[in-house]
């Protein structure tokens, strides 16, 4: 079976695809890293100015923990959402991903993908994940480079579970070869 399929990759699509991506395990331990360092350096500033003009005290003490508490949770929901946001828009900024066109054939070990600035082939042994998240199906190609396909491009939940399937069965056909 070959499938085929065709798009024009939007600023929505890139967006949805730093959503998707926390949910994934290079990035959440990204996040938590990003948000434990952030927490750190909050607390550490804090807790030094409450002792140079307070002194020591348990109130200081506490407060630097309130206020690092309220900076780990800022930067783990909305500060690393953003700059993973920021970031996906930095990297395809000035791409022409227009006439996107990947190509999954389970006759062939080969993966397509094209667009107007580019033509790329994968074996499928060396795609290193898939994900199928809730806006886009992602082909990782390396921990951080992935093929995006977004959802929107099929035209019903049916002809989305056949390709889901088609690249499973890539994927897991390959990955037994490596074995």
């Amino acid at each position: 079976m070959i499938k085929e399929l065709k798009y024009d990759f939007t600023k929505d699509d890139i967006e949805n695809y730093a959503v998707d991506s926390l949910n994934i395990n290079p990035y959440k331990r990204k996040r938590i890293i990003y948000s434990i360092g952030c927490t750190l350096l909050c607390f550490i500033i804090i807790f030094a100015i409450n002792i140079l003009f307070f002194g020591f005290s348990s109130i200081c003490l506490l407060v630097s923990l309130i206020i690092a508490i309220i900076e780990a949770l800022f930067s783990f929901f909305f500060d690393y959402p953003k700059k993973m946001k920021k970031s996906a828009k930095e990297i395809n900024k000035g791409k022409n991903s227009n006439n996107s066109t990947v190509i999954i054939s389970n006759d062939s070990n080969i993966l397509k993908f094209a667009d107007n600035d580019r033509m790329s082939e994968w074996k499928w042994t060396a795609i290193k994940k898939i994900y199928n998240l809730k806006c886009s199906i992602l082909l990782f190609v390396s921990d951080y480079f992935a093929i995006i396909i977004p959802k929107r491009i099929f035209e019903n939940e049916k002809d989305l579970n056949e390709t889901w399937e088609l690249i499973q069965e890539c994927y897991n056909k390959n990955r037994e070869e490596l074995k």
